[in-house]
């Protein structure tokens, strides 16, 4: 049996070897035609939307997301491209336009990029624990096989993409680097120890990829993070602003006004109960609606499709987002309608740029919504230096922070400047 694993992970072996060869040797024949690819994960869309913004500004780029069931799945630009692959030349020409026909490869999460070749391959505890256990110690497995075989083969696409002659970056959004065990420490309003499970099997990733950052930091190569709370564990990181269609947005605000009702319109969509606080917050709301202060919309834990956000935030006043400390896509589009946002922002948070916004807690989100009712051109909102102003200044001032922030063209403005 020992002999047998051992031939076969010398074929694996020495098969991913020789592809690897072969990308490189392809690379040093071909000159790129676009700059940026971004992939493979496209969270929120924002890999398309970030590829896009680079266009328009003159940086042809695109985003990929792999995605994988029975098999891999390939979308380039929300386009699947799949075909069936033969051989090795099929392969071949899919990574040739895919990959190598870009200068510059920004990572998503750590995702492995070139796991859906079959050919190059990512090795897992799984393969480390046979070779213990039918104590196999040829040199040449044990050098792609260790104790810490899939941080490696993570990184490994590093090392292969510059050995392609590809400037790589990596991009985090979130939960792929956030330890919920060290942010609970410093917010009280997430329910860890109520969830510990959850939040436990979330920080097992997350633990894998923070792990892997001395390595990308030692080597130089940019960081970038989504939300500004991830400053806490990349202190070194470039802030890259998530991307909104604000065309889109803004045509709400100027079309559909709000406060067009008697009633507040509010509208609270969870994407993940636990974290975003739902069994806190859905209560009050149902509370102030039997009162008849409010009236309001949830998507009860479903899924709501993007292209559906646009009327639910036209039909509301006001969008309660989370105690997470963070803000994400929601609250953005919020601001760009002419909307208002009440989310929960922690003092650290003011040191970066912070959209306008109510800031609330489990015990103040009920009277923030009573005193919105009664009050609703004298209500506060607060900027980013903790002053505030009335909620038509604080309108406009949502209008202008999300376009300058956005709508892309900053976020295209930092991509460029860490690479061309």
């Amino acid at each position: 049996m020992k002999k047998k694993l051992e031939e076969r992970y010398n074929k694996i072996i020495k098969k991913n070897d020789e592809f690897e060869e072969k990308l490189i040797n392809l690379s040093k024949t071909i000159k790129p035609t676009q700059h940026f690819l971004i992939g493979p994960c496209n969270t929120g869309g924002q890999g398309y939307n970030w590829a896009n913004s680079l266009t328009n500004n003159n940086y042809k780029s695109e985003s990929i997301r792999i995605y994988f069931s029975k098999e891999p799945q390939i979308f380039l630009q929300h386009h699947i491209i799949n075909k069936v692959i033969n051989n090795d030349n099929d392969i071949l020409m899919l990574i040739k336009n895919i990959i190598i026909n870009k200068n510059v490869i920004l990572i998503e999460s750590f995702r492995p990029l070139f796991k859906f070749t079959n050919y190059i391959k990512y090795f897992t505890d799984k393969d480390y624990n046979i070779c213990k256990e039918y104590n196999i110690n040829n040199e040449f497995i044990l050098k792609k096989i260790n104790k810490n075989v899939f941080n490696d083969c993570i990184i490994n696409d590093l090392f292969l993409l510059r050995k392609m002659n590809k400037k790589v970056g990596y991009i985090f959004h979130g939960s792929d680097i956030r330890c919920y065990k060290t942010h609970a420490k410093t917010n009280n309003f997430i329910k860890y120890n109520d969830n510990i499970d959850y939040f436990n099997s979330r920080d097992k990733v997350s633990e894998i990829h923070r792990k892997l950052l001395p390595i990308i930091i030692k080597e130089k190569i940019p960081i970038f993070i989504s939300t500004t709370d991830l400053y806490t564990y990349i202190p070194s990181a470039i802030w890259l602003p998530i991307v909104i269609n604000t065309n889109i947005y803004n045509n709400i605000h100027n079309k559909f006004p709000i406060f067009s009702t008697n009633k507040i319109r509010v509208l609270y969509m969870p994407s993940q109960e636990i974290i975003k606080s739902t069994n806190q917050i859905i209560p009050i709301l149902e509370k102030l609606q039997k009162q008849n202060i409010i009236e309001f919309f949830t998507n009860n834990g479903k899924k709501i499709e993007n292209k559906f956000i646009p009327e639910l935030i036209q039909n509301s006043d006001v969008v309660i987002d989370q105690y997470l400390g963070v803000i994400g896509i929601l609250p953005i589009e919020t601001i760009a309608s002419g909307r208002i946002i009440m989310t929960y922002v922690p003092d650290n948070q003011y040191n970066y740029p912070t959209p306008p916004h109510i800031n609330i807690q489990p015990d103040t989100l009920e009277s923030s919504l009573i005193n919105l009712s009664i009050n609703r051109e004298n209500s506060l909102l607060t900027l980013n230096n903790k002053s505030t102003v009335n909620i038509t200044t604080g309108i406009i001032k949502g209008l202008e922070y999300a376009n300058k922030y956005h709508n892309g063209d900053y976020s295209s403005k930092v991509i460029i400047h860490n690479f061309i």
